[in-house]
């Protein structure tokens, strides 16, 4: 009769050994995956308040330059209206003028407020093109700042898809892993024992007295 296969031999591993070991790497894999991705996940959200707090302070300053551009409205229609009521008073000071009539000193005293107003306006003009300038720039800027906050959304969106993913994915392994290792143990106490009952009829036959 041919004797029974020795692939069962206790100097041989157990099957489930390295399947151990397999386990093991990939909770190590796993738990730095995991770990990066919280870190990710802590930078962009870090990012992302910071753009929120930048935003923020330009929406004040944005508000604060919005107001000042309808007080320099109000005031350059204020100013125009102002230097049509001084010409319509000049122009109605001189039309009864007669060749050899001198300058009116009224019309003199108007001319020169209306030259003065005209300055004035000049320079509304000019800060009021300059605020102009100043708010469109704050609103690229903040409209800039908007579309990085929507993109940063997005992305801490996907990066906790994905940390949630590779939680599962450790959690999985991990209660593999124990089931595993716990199969690994019962395997190898059932062996000792069976090695340790198989050795005691030898030991017992070499005690006994010859006949």
């Amino acid at each position: 009769m041919s004797s029974p296969s020795s692939s069962g031999s206790p100097s041989r591993p157990p099957p489930t050994e390295a399947s151990a070991d397999e386990l093991r790497r990939l909770n190590t894999l796993l738990r730095g995956r995991l770990a990066h991705a919280n870190t990710e996940l802590q930078r962009v959200a870090s990012s992302r308040s910071a753009t929120a707090d930048e935003q923020h302070r330009l929406s004040r300053t944005l508000l604060r330059q919005t107001h000042e551009l309808r007080v320099l409205e109000d005031l350059y229609r204020a100013r125009q209206e102002e230097m049509g009521r001084l010409r319509a008073e000049i122009a109605a000071l001189q039309e009864p003028e007669g060749p050899d009539t001198g300058a009116d000193p009224r019309v003199v005293c108007l001319e020169s407020r209306l030259r003065q107003q005209e300055a004035d306006f000049r320079n509304l003009e000019a800060r009021f093109d300059q605020a102009v300038s100043e708010r469109d720039v704050l609103q690229d800027q903040s409209d800039h700042l908007a579309e990085e906050m929507r993109l940063a959304g997005d992305e801490i969106k996907q990066l906790q898809e994905d940390r949630n993913d590779l939680d599962r994915a450790r959690e999985n392994a991990e209660y593999e892993l124990l089931l595993t290792e716990t199969s690994l143990a019962r395997a190898t106490e059932t062996l000792q024992q069976a090695e340790s009952q198989s050795a005691r009829p030898v030991e017992t036959s070499g005690e006994a007295s010859p006949i």
